[in-house]
């Protein structure tokens, strides 16, 4: 009965040190395995230059650990791995349908980071909203607008919608329109237009593009001028406008403004 009891105590003890050795070396080159992966999948990252690498980063670690807990089920825990995955798999669904919106935008976030649509620091126009993007993840893009808000709009929704990737140029861009009368002097007015607002606006205006001023329509009030404002970073567009039509408020060219229309401040001079 001894014999047997200590025979029985030593088969328990090899198979339980059998397991032991089994789970560790699992671990071990499940260990090994999630590191040469992640080396490989950090470097094709970067070359690739696409953002938000630590979430893929850390769903390939718990795919790497899920595969070694279900070869080390059977052997070491005596769990089928088969009812494991039904389960997994029934889950997955139930969650799957409680996350689609979710999964959506992260889909629609891969594609627009690996496709290099958007980036961050990119001025870019989406319907009602222009603004730069300062943040870009995989469910949702934050883009901050020349107002001083932040819009976070979902990736799925700028993944179906056309945006417009604006210029240098085009992303410091104001336009502002006055009414000019129809007798008035163009080259009175261009000039006037410039040395008014770029005094008003002097320390707002890129020194290397400034203010412009085109004739754009004629109608039965008089005729129509856009004033381009090609402002700094971080000039408030609106407020701007307001120094542009106050530095020219009272001028005689315009239109409700009494006066000879084609006299100037520079025609005067």
């Amino acid at each position: 009965m001894e014999a047997q009891s200590v025979d029985k105590v030593v088969d328990v003890a090899g198979e339980l040190l059998g397991k032991g050795i089994f789970l560790a070396v699992v671990i071990v080159v499940a260990y090994l395995v999630q590191r040469v992966l992640v080396r490989m999948l950090r470097r094709a990252f970067k070359s690739a230059d696409l953002p938000n690498v630590s979430l893929w980063v850390n769903l390939l670690k718990v795919l790497i650990w899920v595969f070694a807990l279900l070869v080390v089920l059977e052997p070491v825990f005596g769990i089928k791995p088969t009812a494991v995955v039904a389960a997994l798999g029934v889950t997955s669904v139930a969650v799957s349908l409680g996350m689609q919106e979710t999964i959506s935008n992260v889909v629609a976030g891969f594609a627009l980071t690996a496709n290099h649509v958007i980036r961050q620091g990119d001025v870019i126009s989406v319907g009602d909203v222009t603004g730069t993007i300062t943040s870009l993840t995989l469910r949702q893009t934050v883009i901050h607008t020349f107002g001083g808000d932040d819009v976070v709009i979902p990736n799925s929704v700028l993944n179906s919608t056309s945006l417009t990737r604006l210029s240098d140029a085009s992303a410091c861009l104001t336009v502002v329109p006055i009414m000019v009368k129809p007798n008035a002097d163009q080259a009175v007015v261009v000039a006037d237009i410039r040395r008014k607002v770029g005094e008003a606006l002097s320390d707002s205006l890129r020194p290397d593009l400034g203010c412009q001023a085109f004739y754009a329509q004629v109608d039965g009030l008089g005729v129509r001028v856009n004033i381009r404002l090609f402002l700094q970073s971080g000039v408030f567009p609106s407020v701007a406008a307001d120094k542009a039509l106050r530095a020219i408020a009272g001028s005689p060219w315009l239109v409700g403004v009494p006066g000879d229309a084609t006299d100037g401040d520079e025609g005067r001079r």
